[in-house]
């Protein structure tokens, strides 16, 4: 705690002395309503006076609540520099106990002539780690962050993102970096969702007439489960194709691949195959044999948006598809696939800002598993689309109220989950391999333990700076824990207060669904 205090002393300490320094020769102006400028270092000792004598509450207070720690333009270039902040405390009647959490970083955006920018983010927490936590955070298999680490009844967390993109004119976009990724309009993705841990990408795109075109290469992590002891490399190629069929009516196509470095002949890396931006993956995957050794899956998506303040989205995926085996209704294993529908409105009325999403997600048994963990739908032991993996249900409403700085925010989940029974695999953890089936037919959907459960979090809000993303928030988040060894799922109800300029990873699910994968 004295860490933390520190820090916030000084950054109170910044953002005074940042507020108050001025200088007339105008070639670095700080982007804020005060117009105020910054010297050239080093200051002379009438500046360090003057800045003193100029200080007043009321231009502190500004500091405090409008701006960033530091922030400058030069023409068409800017850099901007911003403090991260956690401090959490919570409280769950269940187990009679207090939890926390506190940590902080840093937050760094430069751009450069409108070609090239920057994008970096950095921070590290503690947290009280619950139960099961301790494997994952062993070995560094915790989702959401870059580093996980468990000692005695503590979970450290680090975690780091940076976007480096290069844009030489308006038709091609190059970029790099450490991150995830996240494809469609919804709170949650059947195609790519932002759940896990970031990993190292690189990406080309362009636009032109209608079409915008993107080829992402990913280097992933993941166990060769059952062993969690250790990770490996695996990799994934996408291409993603989007149509702007009106300026009303947008369409995607995604296309997927993945495999593992080594297999039973060779050491694989990055197979050169797969480089190739524009070519389809399934003439590929056939070349390697039959049954294929990699994972091919193919998406598509749309967004409908008849009036500026309302729109419909949605999403598919195969994963596996025949149509001869869905008209034959015997509940073939290999009907493998997900799909997503939903809506958005967002609208005001005064001064008053309303958001609403509804939407409804599902995945067939066995969707985004493969024939082993090396080549599922998977980074570090977690899906890389929906956290509940696949043969699910869900029913999601958000609903959301804004006025200057006072927020109130409510989600509410509906899921059904059919999970392993007495070791039989049912299809829900795509850790598993599909091989390992009781039959080829009599599959269904929500089959082996069928667990309903309710999920919500009802936060109220205040900003405290808008420019930090700092807010103070206090709420009630009511979820359930999935294990693919319980019955039933075990619920947490949590009363919680934050000062945070970003939120947790586990401080941000509607249910806890690690152990779904253990």
């Amino acid at each position: 705690m004295q860490r933390i205090f520190l820090l916030l002393i000084g950054l109170l300490f910044s953002l005074l002395l940042r507020a108050q320094l001025t200088d007339n020769n105008g070639e670095w102006v700080i982007k804020d309503s005060s117009s105020v400028q910054i010297a050239d270092l080093p200051w002379t000792q009438s500046q360090i006076k003057n800045v003193l004598k100029d200080s007043s509450y009321t231009h502190f207070m500004k500091s405090l609540t409008e701006d960033v720690l530091f922030e400058m333009v030069k023409g068409k270039s800017f850099l901007s520099v911003s403090p991260e902040i956690l401090l959490n405390g919570s409280y769950e009647p269940e187990l009679g106990e207090n939890f926390f959490a506190y940590g902080g970083g840093g937050r760094l955006q430069y751009l450069l002539n409108d070609k090239f920018s920057l994008k970096t983010r950095i921070y590290g927490f503690q947290q009280d780690a619950l139960a099961g936590d301790s494997i994952r955070g062993v070995n560094n298999l915790m989702p959401g962050a870059y580093k996980s680490n468990y000692v005695s009844g503590i979970m450290s967390y680090f975690d780091f993102r940076m976007r480096m993109a290069y844009e030489p004119s308006k038709y091609f976009h190059f970029e790099a970096g450490i991150d995830n990724h996240f494809v469609g309009d919804g709170y949650h993705s059947i195609l790519m969702g932002n759940n896990v841990s970031p990993y190292p990408f690189a990406m080309i795109s362009t636009s032109f007439w209608k079409i915008d075109y993107n080829v992402q290469y990913h280097f992933l992590k993941d166990v060769a489960y059952p062993d969690l002891s250790k990770v490996y490399n695996k990799y994934m190629t996408t291409h993603q194709l989007n149509f702007r069929a009106t300026p009303k009516l947008h369409f995607y196509i995604l296309e997927a691949v993945v495999w593992k470095q080594e297999d039973s002949v060779v050491n694989r890396g990055y197979d050169m195959s797969y480089l190739n931006p524009i070519i389809f993956f399934r003439p590929v995957e056939f070349q390697l044999g039959n049954p294929s050794p990699d994972n091919v899956l193919i998406g598509f998506g749309f967004r409908y948006q008849p009036l500026n303040w309302f729109r419909f989205y949605g999403q598919g995926l195969l994963d596996e598809f025949y149509l001869k085996e869905i008209q034959a209704q015997n509940g073939w294993w290999a009907n493998k696939f997900a799909f997503q529908i939903g809506f958005e409105s967002k609208f005001s009325v005064s001064d008053h800002f309303f958001k609403l999403q509804a939407e409804y997600n599902m995945a067939r048994p066995y969707t985004y598993s493969h024939i082993g963990s090396m080549q599922n739908y998977g980074h570090r032991l977690y899906s890389l689309a929906h956290p509940l993996g696949a043969n699910f249900g869900e029913a999601l409403f958000c609903a959301g109220w804004n006025y200057k700085n006072i927020s109130l925010d409510a989600k509410i989940a509906a899921i059904m989950v059919g999970t392993d029974e007495s070791d039989i695999n049912y299809g829900q953890n795509i850790y598993r391999s599909y091989i390992d089936r009781e039959s080829e037919y009599g599959h269904s959907w929500l089959q082996g333990n069928l667990q309903k459960d309710i999920s919500a979090d009802i936060r109220a809000g205040y900003v405290i700076n808008k420019a930090l993303d700092l807010n103070l928030s206090v709420g009630l988040r009511s979820y359930p824990s999935y294990s693919s060894s319980a019955i039933d799922a075990q619920r947490f109800n949590e009363f919680y207060l934050r000062i945070s300029t970003f939120t947790a990873p586990r401080m941000k699910d509607l249910y806890r669904t690690t152990g779904l994968y253990e």
